[in-house]
């Protein structure tokens, strides 16, 4: 059985794997009567499903993060903590080492902005069981390991515990001159124009597991990445 199922949504990753049931038939015929006889035998293997909560809430499929964000404010103060929390919750029947990967984006009017800095969105990262893996990240892309087996029915500790845009957004300037002509005098007009000034800002954010049996091998294969577990089950990066 694959170890490892995802499936990504707008906004924000929901990971869904389902336990498969196989069926095999055995069947046998008697001679007596030319009467027949089946039997069916049924195997049911152990569920990896897990789900990603936002602020202690279990993120709905069609749903986006942020989502409240500002509260009753209209627009973003940079520099200030803004509480947000993510987590994974282990919905399976068997325990699973979890990945979390939050990449960071700027948009306007619903297009991505690749020139402006995904780093000025800061995750306020708590390391509170959870460790980074710097090879894999990027100024866009966090890439995240929970260190212990997350038991079936058991929730991760937050990955973040807040975010903030940076001051120096307010620092990105370019000067708008506008020269104009009156009564045989000229006249110029500076602008400054912030680059953030109206953009938008987002996080995804993805969850997934790998079972624990065999966990050294299944996490090379499944995410690329070579790990040590310890005999009490904590991983770390090599």
């Amino acid at each position: 059985m694959d170890a490892r199922k995802s499936r990504t949504i707008t906004a924000v990753m929901f990971i869904l794997a389902a336990g498969l049931i196989l069926f095999g038939a055995i069947g046998g015929t008697r001679s007596v009567l030319m009467s027949s006889e089946t039997h069916k035998t049924e195997i049911a293997t152990k569920s990896i499903d897990i789900c990603l909560n936002e602020n202690g809430k279990q993120v709905a499929e069609d749903q986006q993060l942020l989502e409240g964000l500002l509260g009753d404010d209209a627009n973003v103060c940079v520099g200030k903590k803004y509480p947000e929390t993510l987590s994974i919750t282990n919905n399976g029947e068997i325990a699973q080492y979890v990945r979390m990967t939050i990449r960071k984006y700027w948009k306007a009017k619903d297009v991505k902005k690749t020139d402006l800095k995904p780093q000025e969105i800061i995750l306020g990262l708590t390391g509170n069981g959870w460790i980074q893996d710097k090879d894999k990240s990027t100024p866009e892309r966090t890439v995240l390991y929970y260190r212990q087996p997350l038991a079936a029915g058991d929730t991760t500790k937050d990955a973040i515990d807040g975010l903030t845009i940076s001051t120096d957004v307010a620092r990105v300037v370019d000067q708008k001159v506008e020269t104009k002509t009156e009564n045989g005098k000229t006249y110029k007009t500076i602008t400054n124009v912030y680059a953030y000034n109206g953009m938008e800002f987002g996080i995804t954010a993805e969850a997934d597991g790998i079972q624990t049996h065999n966990a050294e091998d299944a996490i090379k294969a499944s995410w690329s990445v070579s790990v040590d577990i310890s005999e009490d089950g904590t991983l770390s990066l090599k």
